[in-house]
């Protein structure tokens, strides 16, 4: 890490990027399944 503070910032930041989409898209598919579910599935 302390070799190179530039590799290690941009690997923290491409993790960083990668977890906030991830967690994205969970709580969309979360929102979706239960706006599905609030509707009676009719959508």
């Amino acid at each position: 890490m302390k070799r190179d503070p530039g590799a290690g910032r941009d690997r923290g930041s491409v993790l960083r990027e990668l977890a906030v989409r991830t967690g994205a898209a969970l709580v969309a598919r979360a929102l979706w399944s239960a706006l599905r579910t609030a509707t009676g599935w009719q959508i």
